[in-house]
């Protein structure tokens, strides 16, 4: 993994306000590394890069989730469950606001 050493490690923050933006911007350098440095890791390979790279509260979300055995393997599988996780967050908190005048 010499060619990783030099780059930037991808990181989400899922603190973040705009948590929607942060994910894309996470997705968005992850899918780089996974067309170009890591294309030819397996997809399962691939997977356990973006676990690491979520970090200690995305492992702890994807450990709630059921997922048959064929969903396990499938990277989009992942993306689709933190895009729905952060929108749900998302919507929640601006159900919170109140913009009455």
């Amino acid at each position: 993994m010499v060619e990783l050493a030099r780059l930037p490690i991808p990181h989400m923050d899922w603190s973040s306000s705009d948590a929607p933006q942060a994910l894309r911007k996470f997705k968005d350098l992850c899918q780089l590394y996974f067309s170009g440095t890591l294309k030819e890791k397996s997809e399962p390979e691939q997977i356990s890069f973006l676990l690491i790279w979520a970090g200690d509260e995305g492992r702890e979300l994807a450990s709630t989730w059921i997922l048959t055995t064929d969903e396990k393997k499938k990277l989009n599988t992942y993306w689709e469950k933190f895009e729905d996780y952060v929108a749900l967050r998302s919507n929640f908190r601006l159900a919170d606001t109140n913009f009455a005048p």
